[in-house]
């Protein structure tokens, strides 16, 4: 039976991995799914293994069958390259392909060789900011402003004004993200409905998965990673056709020139009156999407994630439960902007519904064994209904209220509303 291995940041594993795990390790052909470096709400947790060095010398000595990469910091630091020069097998793309979500200027301009629909875009380097500035009056608002490098999922803002705009643009061209660069790309905002979809690929065979999520990425005001979501929400097989077609194929298409992706693409489409355009691509699950994914696959996940490894993904499917999800996520005082951590979290021990599952972010457990804030998202509470969202809401925020509880805990309360 198979040993598998998922990895994430020094920081800890997120609910995102955290789900994955729980799915995975319900396989048939699965004997243990190890977490890297895990988190509080985690039996295998690996919480000394911290670096790409220290996982592909468990991966080595433990003899694992296959790693899930599951942030995209990772796959920028080159985690697969590392794992595939000792022959070993890994989900996810190469530093390379990567590129695709860790350079927005890059995934533009390659978008737009490949006849990809992208929403129109304009890009500025390092202290061209009276040209990004003019080009912000030319475009008018609100207006989308993206440093190119990863940011920690805060580097992409909407603005109304000039004041908030300029200042913007000084911010990120003066070192604003340190990770992110200084370099900028300015996207029009774009009117219609918002739609997220998963896509796994071996690098020659695409596997669209039908669900699609609505997610919330604000709070207070402030953009976060995302504090909740829910769904699926509706969307008929012709436009997933149409999306296949004109976007996910060419992207994988063009990307064989570049190495060839194989892992799960994650496209952020608008439905605009001019049809779907693209306004970001991701190479990792999305997170929590992810979370409200896993309890609505009915397939054993293991053998298709294995497939996208050794180009076998033809001979795979996926089937789903009928029904619904929605997630809230339970966030620190202060989160976004100053969060706190290192507070008691109660009401973890067990779960009252069946169809409720609690998946941890980089939570941690103390000396005494009680678990402890780390200081942003904490726990992502997910419920399941057979028959609608909002009997699957009214699950979570029942479980919720059923006694979850830390200081200054903070939640959305309009999650699928």
């Amino acid at each position: 039976m198979a040993e598998v291995l998922i990895v994430s940041n020094p920081s800890g594993s997120s609910a995102r991995e955290h789900a994955l795990a729980w799915k995975l390790s319900q396989s048939p052909e699965v004997k243990n799914v190890w977490l890297a470096p895990g988190n509080a709400g985690y039996k295998n947790s690996l919480p000394d293994l911290t670096t790409p060095e220290d996982f592909l010398r468990f991966a080595k000595d433990k003899k694992i069958d296959l790693t899930v990469v599951g942030p995209e910091a990772l796959l920028a630091e080159g985690i697969v390259d590392m794992f595939e020069a000792e022959k070993l097998k890994i989900f996810g793309p190469r530093q390379h392909v990567a590129k695709l979500e860790t350079s927005k200027i890059w995934c533009y301009k390659k978008s737009v060789e490949w006849g990809v629909p992208f929403a129109p875009s304009w890009t500025f380097l390092n202290r061209q900011q009276e040209l990004a500035k003019q080009k912000v009056r030319e475009v008018g608002f609100p207006v989308v402003l993206k440093v190119d490098g990863l940011a920690d999922g805060k580097g992409v803002t909407i603005h109304e004004t000039e004041n908030t705009a300029f200042q913007e643009i000084d911010d990120i061209m003066a070192g604003k993200y340190p990770n992110g660069g200084k370099d900028l790309l300015i996207q029009m905002h774009l009117q219609g409905k918002e739609l997220s979809v998963f896509t796994l690929s071996d690098g020659q065979t695409i596997l669209t998965i039908p669900k699609t999520f609505r997610d919330y990425k604000w709070l207070n005001g402030l953009t976060t990673g995302g504090v909740g979501g829910f769904g699926p929400v509706s969307i008929t097989r012709s436009l997933l056709n149409q999306i296949e077609e004109q976007i996910t194929k060419p992207t994988i298409s063009g990307l064989k020139d570049e190495g060839g992706f194989k892992g799960v693409l994650y496209t952020g489409i608008m439905l605009t009156d001019e049809g779907p355009k693209v306004f970001e691509q991701n190479v990792r699950w999305g997170d929590p999407e992810c979370e409200l994914l896993m309890p609505l696959i009915s397939s054993d996940l293991y053998p298709v994630l294995y497939s996208c490894t050794n180009g076998t993904l033809s001979s795979q499917t996926l089937n789903y439960f009928y029904g619904f999800t929605a997630g809230v996520v339970l966030c620190a005082e202060g989160y976004p902007a100053k969060p706190v951590g290192k507070d008691e979290i109660f009401g973890l021990n067990k779960t009252y519904d069946q169809d409720v599952n609690i998946f941890h972010y980089q939570t941690r457990k103390r000396p005494d064994g009680k678990i402890e804030t780390h200081g942003g998202r904490e726990v992502v509470v997910v419920g399941y209904d057979p028959n609608s969202i909002k009997g699957s809401r009214e699950k979570v925020y029942g479980e919720i209220n059923s006694g979850i509880y830390f200081r200054g805990m903070q939640k959305r309360d309009d999650i699928g509303s």
